[in-house]
């Protein structure tokens, strides 16, 4: 996963093709740098095809933190796999994929 686009209103990620535990420290770090900057995030989630538990922990936990900072999270064009995944997890509603 990787910044895609940053312009001044918000930062684009671009999630990939796969969203899994050997991207999580990478993730981790940048996610917090995106909460320090308080400005809204999208996640591109469109190409995701495989995702593991570990990385959509990550994302609620950074989901929960964002919306406890009052900052804007969305996500576009989720993959069906994405939002399959986060739903078989009862993690939709979390991540708004619901």
């Amino acid at each position: 996963m990787e910044q895609q686009d940053q312009m001044i209103d918000e930062t684009v990620v671009d999630c990939g093709v796969s969203l899994d535990i050997s991207q999580a420290a990478a993730l981790h770090a940048r996610l917090t740098q995106l909460l320090t900057a308080g400005i809204p995030i999208i996640f591109n989630g469109r190409e995701v095809q495989r995702v593991d538990t570990a990385m959509l922990q990550l994302l609620t936990a950074f989901f929960r933190a964002a919306r406890a900072q009052g900052m804007t999270v969305a996500w576009r064009e989720p993959s069906d796999i994405l939002c399959h995944c986060s739903r078989l997890l009862g993690l939709s509603e979390e991540l708004m994929l619901a």
